[in-house]
């Protein structure tokens, strides 16, 4: 069986999903999950994207540990349980108890309902945010945040009023130069849930998905600079950054910055935009040179490319690297067998050159890896706070 760390960090997370992909296993489930990690929690999503599949008959197994059932059913009142729980088959107590999806669904109704709310003080859980959209669930699928009343993903002033209500809600002081980003960053958070909407929803060859999670997770981060250099130890890219972090005001020592996910459960960025003549078949996918699938990547974050008649359309990932760059940030990729970051060194320059679209893979400094393939799309921005 695959067991769920109670912890994982990002550089172990692409061992994970390795594992999943070379086992059909059902999965252990902590009763405890400690968060932690810079954009841990949507990729550990992707984690179990991956290992779910297409078929969804895996099993969520529950140790024999003191007060399993209570643990458990507080494990499915969280964020993270309840997205488990819609990928799984049944959840297998080690007693021999058994509880259908449904069932165990059912343990997390309440709590669902309750993030499931356009007032934020039902979402706002300290220091995070995270709105998620289950396609699946009749009641659960538009989500009052997102979508208006007819079903249509809000437009872009609704966005902006979004990301500038939960980065004052999550973040108790913001330096005034990430509230100048306020738009750009409305601008990536809706066009990216706007392809989630027109691409996440079915698989490569346009079927729609029987189970699907698409959501964003807003993250505000307050560490010692020794903590965050001890987390990204195996990925030397985000390691260099760190080192050079100098910080400004009061907190010589302390990192702070806010991270902006935008996550799904579809075919991935690179099945979604690749020419059919390359792939004939979703089988094809993994015969790609990974140059091509870079490539592909690459295209997308140019200004005004979309696969959409839309001349509005294609700003999302230029104009937020733009803002990126203005401020010292950092874009992290994770799509099929990308694993991609890109950061910015501080400076005010919101010019976009050439050079700043060229990705590097994230735990390899002199070549491009072919990663595991992963289930789905995991777009992730890093906003520093407190960067000199």
């Amino acid at each position: 069986m695959f067991n769920l760390p109670k912890n994982v960090s990002l550089q172990e997370l692409d061992d994970c999903i390795q594992e999943v992909n070379s086992n059909d296993d059902d999965m252990v489930v902590p009763v405890f999950y400690q968060r932690g990690d810079l954009c841990e929690l949507s990729r550990v999503f992707q984690l179990i994207f991956t290992w779910a599949g297409r078929d969804y008959q895996k099993d969520v197994f529950v140790p024999d540990e003191e007060n399993a059932r209570g643990r458990f059913q507080n494990f499915a009142k969280t964020i993270l349980g309840t997205i488990l729980l819609n990928f799984c088959r049944r959840a297998v107590f080690e007693k021999g108890e058994l509880l259908s999806r449904r069932m165990a669904l059912e343990m997390s109704e309440e709590f669902v309902r309750g993030v499931f709310s356009s007032k934020f003080d039902s979402i706002n859980n300290d220091s995070s945010i995270v709105i998620i959209n289950i396609d699946n669930s009749k009641e659960l699928k538009n989500h009052p945040l997102l979508y208006n009343e007819k079903g249509h993903v809000r437009g872009r002033k609704h966005f902006q009023y979004l990301v500038g209500e939960v980065i004052s809600r999550i973040c108790p002081d913001v330096d005034p130069l990430i509230r100048e980003n306020i738009d750009p960053i409305s601008v990536f958070v809706h066009e990216a849930f706007l392809n989630t909407e027109e691409h996440a929803k079915t698989d490569f060859y346009g079927r729609k998905l029987k189970r699907s999670v698409r959501g964003i997770v807003f993250d505000y981060k307050d560490k010692s600079i020794d903590d965050v250099k001890d987390e990204v130890v195996g990925i030397p890219r985000l390691k260099d950054y760190f080192s050079s972090w100098s910080s400004k005001g009061e907190g010589k020592d302390r990192v702070k910055y806010l991270e902006v996910s935008v996550f799904d459960a579809g075919p991935g960025i690179v099945q979604t935009l690749a020419p059919k003549e390359y792939l004939g078949s979703e089988n094809d996918f993994g015969k790609l040179p990974i140059g091509d699938h870079y490539k592909i990547i690459k295209k997308s974050l140019e200004f005004g490319f979309t696969s959409k008649d839309n001349a509005s359309r294609g700003m999302g990932l230029p104009t937020l690297l733009r803002a990126l760059k203005s401020v010292g940030g950092v874009l992290m990729i994770r799509t099929g067998n990308l694993n991609l970051i890109k950061c910015f060194p501080v400076g005010n320059d919101w010019d976009v050159e050439r050079n700043d679209t060229v990705m590097e893979d994230i735990r390899e400094k002199a070549s491009l890896k072919r990663s595991p393939s992963a289930v789905g799309t995991v777009v992730s921005a890093l906003i520093p706070l407190n960067k000199g």
